[in-house]
């Protein structure tokens, strides 16, 4: 009867410590194990960036060599606010190379107060020994209440201006004007930002898997296939419920992996020999004595308890204990002696073999 013990503490070592991994991992069998993935279609998209800037109409990647882009990145910087939650980060980002960060221009250049002007909001900003304020909105609109353009330098718009304006989807339009006497003047057209989340290439997925591994998309999962999406679905997946969740995949298969190195292989051999030899004394001392049965289930609690299961672990491994107690009758001697075994087997099998991500 001791091959029970023999048998049951690695397999439900084997088994139950994929669960106790944490958010972002649901597992219910080893990485190990797995040899697909499938992602959710809805992940591969790179984050939003803005993909071409109009310095005031012709688009170009490098603002910075244009005229007026400091006062184009001014803008953007000051009414980023004003843009869809999603692409304010992006709206940063696309003027953080030209040097402008809200900490460095906020304290040069302080907001007063929030304007509504010509029908579009905007900014005022203490700017030197006076103060101007920023506009940020659809571009046409924006532009048809512009009565200068700065191209090169400020001149009048004019009706050829506004068939150069950018068409499509994910474009801000930014302005400004000089404020004096708290009376807003007339406004000049700086240009506009464009921005889109690009397509990701699979193969950047694909480049995070173990070599071995497969992927898919859009896929139905199987028990064998662990499924990458916003929200936890299937037997084995990873919710990729934050900007930084390729990392976090990569972290866990490195994670995996040296948990499959001589750890591992010391926990294994700990798991399969401490019942033997446990069960070679007390067949020693009590001869045909099966009393080593009451040690599985305390192993398998201190092994595998967690915070999600120890309410119905440690109670079921506490009335197991007790009815093998009641089949097998063993002296109060040997019946401790196979606890504190039971005990030393799970817990210090836990120690050797690191079960838990975060």
């Amino acid at each position: 009867m001791h091959l029970i013990l023999f048998l049951l503490v690695p397999l439900a070592a084997l088994l139950l410590a994929p669960r106790r991994w944490k958010h972002p991992w649901r597992l219910r069998l080893p990485l190990c194990f797995l040899r697909k993935a499938v992602v959710d279609a809805e992940l591969l998209v790179e984050p939003r960036r803005m993909i071409d800037a109009h310095l005031p109409f012709e688009a170009t990647e490098q603002p910075r060599l244009q005229s007026g882009a400091l006062l184009w990145a001014s803008a953007a910087l000051a009414t980023h606010t004003l843009a869809e939650e999603g692409d304010q980060a992006a709206i940063l980002g696309a003027v953080k190379p030209l040097g402008f960060t809200p900490e460095k221009f906020l304290a040069r250049c302080p907001i007063q107060q929030e304007v509504l002007h010509n029908g579009h909001r905007g900014y005022i900003l203490r700017d030197g020994s006076g103060y101007r304020a920023y506009f940020l909105g659809n571009p046409a609109g924006l532009f048809a209440a512009c009565e200068l353009v700065w191209d090169q330098k400020e001149r009048s718009a004019t009706p050829q201006d506004a068939m150069r304006l950018p068409q499509g989807d994910g474009l801000y339009g930014l302005a400004m004007a000089p404020v004096a006497d708290g009376a807003v003047g007339p406004m000049t057209y700086l240009g506009s930002l464009r921005f889109a989340a690009p397509a990701m290439d699979p193969a950047l997925v694909q480049a995070l898997l173990p070599d071995h591994w497969r992927l898919d998309v859009d896929a139905p999962a199987t028990p064998f296939t662990l499924v990458i999406s916003p929200a936890p679905r299937a037997m084995n997946s990873f919710t990729a419920d934050m900007p930084d969740w390729r990392a976090q995949l990569a972290a866990g298969f490195e994670r995996s992996r040296r948990a499959s190195g001589s750890r591992s292989i010391i926990a294994l051999a700990w798991l399969l020999l401490w019942p033997l030899l446990m069960d070679a004394f007390l067949q020693y001392a009590l001869p045909g004595t099966q009393a080593l049965l009451l040690a599985l289930p305390a192993a398998i609690a201190c092994l595998c308890a967690d915070e999600t299961n120890r309410r119905w672990l440690i109670p079921c491994a506490l009335a197991l204990t007790a009815l093998f107690w009641l089949i097998l009758r063993p002296g109060v001697t040997a019946a401790a002696f196979c606890l504190v075994a039971g005990v030393l087997h799970g817990f210090v099998a836990r120690l050797i073999s690191p079960m838990e991500c975060s």
